[in-house]
This record gives structure tokens, sequence and C-alpha cells, in this order.
């Protein structure tokens, strides 16, 4: 899998389906970053499921509608993670939806932090570190 992917879901049979993560980026990557790519990829593997979408329309779905639920779930697993990080990781991996579009337009500099803090999170600036 190449760097600029952090993970993917793929259908084991139907019903069932498996994640897989970037074993090149994520052993270096915040545990926020790896929870982050895990409710990404299960909620393909839920919209696949449930045939809401196809791949690319389901970034499209993804930035419109799930950005708040999955910053709350992050927000779940991690209490002392602020909500503006948690929206901020949760847009990661939605940079080719129309909703980051509109955000790119509407706050450049939000947009720009966003892009930031994801990066923070991926190289673990930000973030709890995995032990070995």
């Amino acid at each position: 899998m190449p760097d600029s992917i952090l993970g993917r879901y793929v259908s084991v049979n139907y019903g069932t389906y498996m994640i897989e993560l970037n074993g090149n980026v994520l052993p270096n990557a915040s545990k926020e970053m790896i929870a982050t790519t895990i409710i990404h990829e299960a909620l393909h593997a839920y919209m696949d499921y449930s045939g809401i979408n196809n791949y690319f329309n389901d970034h499209d779905s993804m930035g419109a509608a799930y950005v708040d639920e999955m910053a709350n779930a992050l927000k779940e697993l991690f209490p002392t993670l602020s909500y503006s990080d948690a929206t901020a990781l949760a847009w990661g991996g939605l940079h080719e939806s129309m909703a980051w579009s509109q955000l790119v337009m509407k706050k450049p500099s939000l947009a720009q932090s966003t892009l930031n803090n994801i990066k923070q999170y991926i190289d673990k600036t930000k973030g709890t570190g995995c032990q070995p």
C-alpha cells in the first residue's frame, strides 16, 4: 500500500470486512491517527454493506454527513482530545471530497490548520504514541 494511504477495507465475503492498516506509516503515527484510520475504513465497510455509495462517493458522504460523528467517536476514545483536533482528524482522507473543497473556499485558514493538525498526528508530534 502506498504511503499516501493509511488503510483500506477489504470485503472478505458478504457482510465480512477486513481493515488493512499501512504497516509502513502507521507504526510511527499517534494512537489517535490509527483510531481515525480504523473509524474511516469501518465507515467505508458500513457504506459498502449498506449499499449507500461506491468508494468515491463515500468520501463525499463522509465529508458532508459524518465528520462530526467521526469526531465524536474520537472524543469517546480519547476524552482529552480537543474537539477541534478530533474534527481535524476526522477530515483525514477526505481531501478530495466536495465538502473539503467547500471548506477550502470558505475557510482557507481552517483548512490549512486542519491539514497541519493531521500531519502532526501522523508524525506523532501531537497525540499519544504507541508502545512497542
